[in-house]
């Protein structure tokens, strides 16, 4: 009789010792696969900024809306910050 129970004990830790090392994986497994889908969908989000004209700028504005821009008697573009910043262009004082 305490054989069929010492028996039964490791028929029970063998299965429970299997589930736990098929369960370690795959949840392993799957927060890699998790952590790299997370951090290989982020990219860094170019800013853009708006200009009175495609030439004679000298500011740059963050909002299409600034007070800056009422003046504008030319088309507002909307271009990159690194592009404003390459041409020289520095940030509108109404939005300093």
């Amino acid at each position: 009789m305490l054989t069929i129970v010492f028996e039964f004990l490791f028929f029970l830790f063998s299965i429970l010792f299997a589930l736990h090392s098929f369960f370690k994986y795959h949840i392993m497994k799957y927060t890699l696969l998790f952590l790299f889908l997370i951090l290989s969908s982020f990219h860094p989000v170019e800013t853009s900024v708006y200009i009175c004209g495609p030439t004679g700028a000298k500011r740059y504005h963050y909002k299409e809306t600034c007070r800056g821009l009422s003046s504008c008697s030319h088309e507002i573009v909307k271009t990159s910050l690194k592009q404003a910043q390459g041409l020289g262009l520095t940030i509108c004082g109404w939005e300093d």
